[in-house]
């Protein structure tokens, strides 16, 4: 998934634009709302955004997984987006290829979120 459709998911965008934070941390891309409700997040990679919206998860991601009756199973060994994917992919094909399975897997894996960006 492109970092600016995972970002877009969320209600944010995100720019390329080095700098160094009030702490003297250098970041790359600036992560913005759209709304100009909540402060900006200032990352390195892309592959930090899967870390930027950890209080939003519950309205954008979990509560759909609820709707199709997704469940989390406490006694597995596996995270609970990890569970969400497997899911997806062997019971409800209504949410295979939907954005929300694309950010579920980015979740999960980073790695994923390439850069299209700079």
């Amino acid at each position: 998934m492109n970092a600016s459709e995972f970002a877009d998911f969320f209600e944010f965008y995100i720019e390329y634009a080095p700098g160094i934070d009030d702490d003297g941390i250098p970041y790359n891309y600036v992560v913005s709302d759209n709304q100009a409700c909540f402060h900006d997040r200032l990352i390195d990679r892309v592959s930090e955004l899967a870390d930027c919206f950890d209080s939003m998860l519950m309205d954008y991601v979990d509560e759909t997984l609820e709707e199709y009756g997704f469940t989390e199973d406490t006694n597995s060994n596996l995270s609970y987006y990890e569970q969400a994917q497997k899911w997806i992919e062997t019971e409800c094909p209504d949410l295979r290829g939907t954005d929300t399975y694309e950010v579920i897997s980015c979740l999960v894996n980073p790695k994923l979120i390439v850069d299209d960006v700079r």
